[in-house]
């Protein structure tokens, strides 16, 4: 079972037992992250979650290390749009994990950003961000980002630039560490085998919080969405190719499952339409794949591949036809419960990895899908019906509002125009 409640500092709660666990997940998750960030503040909450681990009133960086590393625990934490996260996954024996949630109780409040520690992190920042405008797939999805969300704050990067973060102060840090992470909402997921009760006890002792979220929006605004074609010259041999839709992410529950299926069989496994028509048959790509994203205000559909610059007119063209079968050739019974079969085997193997189920909790608190186990959820896909994947994929891709990213190696005008009239037609 699966229990959430606010506790008397405002909160948020959330745990599930697993008692054949053998591990502790624990996860301190704040209202924060770069959709929070006007012009003056970006990568402000990427800084400050690095500037957790550097010291407390109570412990230095080094002693924060060692104390994990000695109990053969995981530290470690993430920014992403709307959120970061402070979780470690602790074996569950003697008093680890009491004195781990001791522990990520002091980071969350009691953090003093030594003035050294903050000069040399801005160094470590400044370094990831480069390193991830290295990456070809990383920084595509940058400017995916901010092409099809470029009147929002979604098409912000996480991280901000270089030149952003080298405007960040000392100040500016710790003011933003008080107001969201101190004070700010804060909803704690705990997974695996341990006492909810000692848990409680010392949250509770933690400072008074901003009401933690019960379904309330922080963005209710829609997102505005830009559809169409988007080329972007990288220095990158091959070519990330990125199709999206926008999806309405005030789904019911049961689309919310649904709408797993409906990707597994899209391209969310090799059996799907996706693999194995262009990988399999063709050969054109190494690797295809498809995934979803959910904000509060917005969700995306998305396939990506890498494809060589003379195969990418020819990929264009079965990619496309593929995402228009998704509505001209509804997907079969078999597809379905092959799918299906897919989701429940990944939750059975999942059910018992802590950090797998607090991350799933944690998805599903944060867009206000009704809290359930394992069992629960295998149950409730078992009974999702060919027709309500198939109406699902009518409400999503509706070719009018598609938008196609290239990224990396340029491509010739005649190869530009060519792939528009591709994206006109089908």
């Amino acid at each position: 079972m699966v229990e959430a409640k606010i506790l008397k500092n405002n909160i948020q709660l959330v745990c599930e037992k697993i008692p054949a666990a053998r591990t502790c997940a624990i996860g301190f998750y704040f209202s924060t992250g770069s959709r929070y960030e006007d012009s003056d503040s970006r990568g402000v909450s990427h800084f400050t979650e690095h500037m957790l681990f550097k010291g407390t009133k109570k412990r230095t960086a080094k002693e924060i290390s060692v104390f994990f590393d000695s109990m053969g625990a995981v530290l470690n934490a993430f920014t992403e749009r709307e959120e970061v996260c402070l979780y470690s996954i602790v074996p569950a024996f003697e008093n680890n994990i009491a004195d781990a949630l001791e522990l990520l109780c002091d980071m969350s409040e009691n953090c003093v950003f030594p003035e050294e520690e903050f000069i040399k992190e801005k160094k470590v920042v400044q370094s990831e961000i480069s390193s991830l405008q290295d990456d070809a797939e990383e920084s595509a999805l940058d400017e995916v980002a901010a092409f099809v969300w470029k009147d929002s704050t979604l098409g912000q990067t996480i991280g901000g630039s270089v030149e952003e973060v080298e405007k960040i102060t000392r100040n500016k840090l710790f003011s933003w560490y008080e107001k969201y992470f101190v004070h700010g909402e804060l909803a704690v997921f705990v997974t695996g085998n341990f006492d909810e009760n000692e848990i409680t006890a010392r949250l509770e002792k933690c400072s008074l919080r901003t009401a933690a979220r019960t379904g309330q929006k922080h963005f209710t605004e829609k997102s505005p969405w830009h559809s169409g074609l988007l080329f972007k010259k990288a220095a990158f041999s091959q070519n990330q190719i990125y199709a999206l839709f926008p999806f309405d992410v005030d789904l019911e529950e049961r689309e919310s499952y649904a709408l797993s299926v409906l990707n597994t069989i899209c391209g969310d496994c090799v059996s799907s339409r996706l693999f194995d028509a262009i990988r399999e048959k063709e050969g054109l790509c190494y690797n295809i794949f498809s995934y979803f994203i959910m904000y509060e205000n917005a969700g995306v559909w998305c396939a990506n591949l890498s494809a060589d610059k003379k195969n990418v007119l020819k990929v264009v063209e079965m990619l496309l036809k593929e995402l228009s079968s998704f509505i001209k050739n509804p997907f079969t019974e078999k597809e379905v419960e092959t799918g299906k079969n897919h989701i429940i085997g990944e939750e059975m193997i999942s059910a018992m990895d802590s950090e797998y189920v607090m991350r799933r909790n944690e998805k599903n608190f944060r867009l206000n899908i009704p809290l359930k186990n394992s069992s629960e959820i295998i149950d409730l896909i078992k009974s999702i019906t060919c027709e309500e994947i198939n109406r699902l994929a009518s409400k999503i891709f509706d070719s009018g509002r598609r938008a196609l990213v290239f990224y990396g190696s340029a491509l010739s005008g005649r190869m530009k125009r060519t792939i528009n009239l591709q994206n006109t037609s089908l």
